[in-house]
C-alpha cells in the first residue's frame, strides 16, 4: 500500500469512528431545549388575541425571547405579562424574555404570562390551529401548534 491509499484509508476510518459520536453531539443539544406543552389559544372576536403554553427545562436554563406566527394568522406576536397595576387595575406589557429555569417549569395563562398576537388577520376560532414558532436564547427556534379552543 503506498503513502496515499494509507492517508485515504485513515481518514475514512477516522471519520466513520466520528459519525457515532457527532450524532450524540447534535441528540444531545436537541435534548436541552425546553420542552413544551399544553400549547392553546383563546377564541377571539377583535384583532387580538392570546396564546398560552407550559415550558419545563431540560437541564440547562434558557429564556424565551420571542415568537411568531405566519402573516396570514397574526401581523406580530409579542411576549407579555399580566400584573396588577395601580388603583388594582390589571395591566398588560411587553417583556423581553421569559427566563425557563433548567429544571423548573412555567406556565404561561390567563393573568400572567402570555403570548400576545397583535393584529389577527381574522378572528380565532374554535378548533382551528396554526403554527407558532419560539425562540430561545440558548437552545434556538422551536415550532409548535397551537389549538383554539373556548376558555
Amino acid at each position: 500500500m503506498n503513502f496515499r491509499t494509507k492517508l485515504i484509508t485513515s481518514l475514512i476510518a477516522a471519520v466513520a469512528a466520528a459519525t457515532p459520536l457527532l450524532a450524540t453531539t447534535t441528540a444531545g443539544a436537541a435534548s436541552t431545549q425546553p420542552k413544551v406543552t399544553a400549547v392553546w389559544a383563546r377564541t377571539s372576536t377583535g384583532s387580538t388575541g392570546a396564546v398560552y403554553l407550559t415550558m419545563s427545562g431540560t437541564g440547562k436554563a434558557d429564556k424565551l425571547i420571542a415568537a411568531s406566527a405566519p402573516k396570514s394568522v397574526t401581523k406580530k406576536a409579542q411576549l407579555h405579562r399580566t400584573m396588577m397595576g395601580s388603583g388594582d387595575l390589571m395591566s398588560m406589557a411587553p417583556v423581553k424574555a421569559i427566563a425557563v429555569p433548567a429544571w423548573g417549569t412555567v406556565k404561561l395563562k390567563p393573568g400572567g404570562y402570555h403570548i400576545m398576537l397583535i393584529g389577527l388577520r381574522k378572528p380565532l376560532e374554535a378548533g382551528a390551529s396554526f403554527p407558532l414558532t419560539l425562540t430561545f436564547a440558548r437552545s434556538g427556534k422551536q415550532t409548535v401548534t397551537v389549538k383554539v379552543r373556548k376558555s
